[in-house]
């Protein structure tokens, strides 16, 4: 706009309709709006990258937790649950002779 000699209207709207400055202003804006679009593309495709790896990772994480669970639950379930149902079906039996000595003792 500075090396334009002639600032009226008429002046101004003839320098743009026979000037090339439609075209550079184009090529430019086309030019920055690619270089931009790269940028924004290799920043957002390595946010990308890192955010799928994290959510890779805690998805491994969360699977290896789950398994030591469920062998965790299984180990209680047949150590703590089962035995104890052992000890009360010896103590049962216990209980059902002594029953079996004192009907015997009745009669």
């Amino acid at each position: 706009m500075i090396s334009f000699n002639d600032r009226s209207y008429a002046g101004l709207i003839d320098k743009l309709f026979n000037y090339h400055l439609p075209n550079l202003t184009s090529i430019f804006l086309n030019v920055t709006r690619y270089i931009l679009y790269i940028i924004g593309k290799i920043s957002y495709s390595e946010s990308f990258e890192k955010i799928i790896n994290i959510l890779g990772n805690a998805i491994i994480l969360s699977l290896i937790l789950y398994i030591i669970a469920e062998i965790l639950l299984f180990i209680f379930f047949f150590f703590v649950y089962i035995w104890n149902i052992n000890i009360e079906c010896r103590n049962m039996f216990i209980l059902k002779r002594v029953f079996e000595v004192t009907n015997l003792n009745d009669t």
